[in-house]
């Protein structure tokens, strides 16, 4: 039986990007004050499995999150998205002419295996995530590194080839692997490898086991080198229907339920003995066009299906009034953002031009528009956990249903639906991205990343290229700003993707636990100095 705790307010919550648990007049919750103690376990409810556990390679978000807790970076970033702290590393220094970054790795850094971390480890790992046969998320970041040499044993030096404002945070975005347990494996097969499901850090949980659809679970690693975490376990539990995954909290079976679906806001809100932290995520969710299919080459064609599309309607029904319609690739947490970037409005009859413009006319009166004997008419795809994007997918159907165009949704399992996006399977999906905290188009926009795996819809304009090129290197905010700014504004009017919204991050938290620090960084940003009270714990 749980503790029973005085309810947090939403609207209180929403006001603060981080918050540690606190009541409607803004005092600290019940038993946040006193030393931490050790013990319990967190227990986090998601509906998506993890894909694998080698950072170079997962693509899921439940991935990273448990990634992100066995696998430390040399530094890791403040909530500013800005300035880095500590992390493997004690201290780092750029040289006279800033082509090169050299980092201090702390002593005494151990993998989980009790071998010690070097300055060799960052070097081969660095050079898995260049490695065009690995299918590394953040590859073209590392573009403008010429090379990383270990200098000794503890020290490591990053050279590039220009100076430009992202140096320190490409140098850390890939975390070191240990190279004797890797080194040797063939690249293009890391996902097959056994690291893969039994993956062996250096950060302060290290793996236990991973039952594929039931569960992946840590353990506090006692010699971790900034001290052993409060917790002594962090155990994710899949569990793809929401409905159950709002029950189990509501039940204590689970302590944390990530990315609340708005639904299901009202009822989390009221439960007594939880509290939840809201604030401007990093998530947001678009339909992408596979510009590889003849159907949507034609520009015209987009833009008229963006525009028959209600998003507004869908951010008031879906959403609930937590987010916002998105007219482009950047979030409004990031600082190149363009407020006043010009988006498609919404205007069906517009939408009905464009398309008779481009040739999709109604020619044989069934209400379908056609073309060269084609019907305008695709399948839409999504992953079927995500209810909100099932909705989504229907609620397109009927819009654009009302100008001619017969849209087929269909639900995928999760992988499935993964695998036909990465191998560009697929005519046009509903997706979302969790971004990254570095203003970059380039992974998803650059002519340079279609062969990567996360520009699949094939998305080409040599402008946008430039644009992205000069943007990168230019150390003046103020003079980068407005390169970002024309990009974003051409990237949406050639509506490769049709942007949906920006969705407000709201978790849900069991009241048990202290030191809580959440905030659009992640969930789990200070994981190892949460805790528990000796009179609540479970475990």
């Amino acid at each position: 039986m749980r503790a029973a705790f005085r309810a947090v307010g939403l609207a209180a919550l929403l006001g603060a990007a981080a918050c540690g648990g606190r009541d409607e007049r803004g005092a600290p919750a019940e038993g946040d004050a006193g030393p931490p103690v050790d013990g319990d376990k967190l227990v986090v409810g998601t509906p998506a499995d993890v894909d694998g556990l080698n950072p170079l390679i997962l693509t899921t978000v439940t991935a990273q999150d448990v990634a992100d807790q066995v696998f430390w970076p040399l530094a890791q970033a403040n909530p500013d998205f800005l300035t880095f702290r500590p992390g493997l590393a004690d201290e780092w220094a750029f040289g006279d002419d800033s082509l090169s970054i050299t980092f201090r790795l702390h002593p005494g850094v151990t993998w989980h295996d009790g071998r010690p971390l070097t300055a060799e480890d960052v070097v081969f790992a660095v050079g898995l995530c260049k490695d065009q046969r690995v299918p590394y998320s953040a590859v073209r970041w590392l573009d403008r590194i010429r090379d990383v040499v270990a200098v000794d044993s503890l020290t490591v030096r990053f050279d590039f080839t220009e100076r430009y404002p992202y140096q320190l945070m490409d140098a850390v975005v890939c975390r070191p692997l240990p190279r004797h347990l890797l080194e040797g494996v063939d690249p293009a097969r890391l996902a097959e490898h056994p690291f893969s499901r039994n993956p062996v850090g250096n950060g302060p949980f290290r793996f236990v086991s991973w039952v594929p659809q039931q569960s992946v679970e840590l353990a506090a690693y006692e010699n971790f080198f900034r001290g052993r975490p409060h917790l002594d376990g962090v155990i994710w539990r899949i569990i793809p229907d929401w409905t159950s995954l709002v029950t189990q909290i509501a039940n204590g079976d689970v302590d944390l339920v990530v990315a609340v679906l708005p639904n299901y806001v009202p009822e989390l809100e009221a439960d007594r003995d939880l509290v939840l932290h809201a604030f401007p995520g990093r998530r947001y969710t678009y339909i992408a066009w596979n510009l590889d299919d003849p159907l949507f080459a034609d520009r015209r064609v987009r833009r008229a299906l963006t525009m028959a599309i209600d998003r507004q309607g869908l951010v008031d029904a879906l959403l609930y009034g937590r987010g916002d319609v998105l007219q482009g690739p950047f979030l409004k947490i990031l600082w190149a953002y363009d407020p006043g970037l010009r988006g498609l409005p919404h205007d069906p009859a517009a939408a009905g031009r464009l398309l008779d413009e481009a040739g999709w006319r109604d020619t044989d009166g069934d209400g379908i528009r056609d073309r060269d004997g084609r019907p305008l008419r695709f399948e839409l795809v999504t992953n079927a956990d995500n209810t909100m994007r099932m909705d989504i997918a229907v609620a397109v159907q009927s819009q654009l249903r009302e100008i001619g165009v017969d849209v087929r949704p269909r639900g995928l399992e999760f992988v499935s639906f993964q695998e036909r996006l990465t191998g560009k399977n697929f005519q046009a999906a509903v997706a979302g991205w969790n971004v990254q905290i570095k203003v970059d188009l380039a992974t998803l926009w650059h002519t340079d990343a279609i062969d990567d795996q996360f520009n699949f819809i094939s998305y080409s304009n040599p402008a946008v290229d430039s644009l992205i090129d000069s943007a990168a290197v230019t150390l003046d905010p103020d003079a980068a700003r407005p390169l970002w700014s024309r990009a974003q504004q051409i990237i949406a009017d050639d509506a490769g993707y049709t942007f949906l919204f920006h969705q407000y991050d709201v978790h849900a938290l069991d009241r048990r636990f202290r030191g809580v620090e959440m905030n659009p960084y992640g969930w789990q940003y200070n994981l190892q100095e949460w805790w528990v009270p000796a009179e609540l714990q479970r475990f």
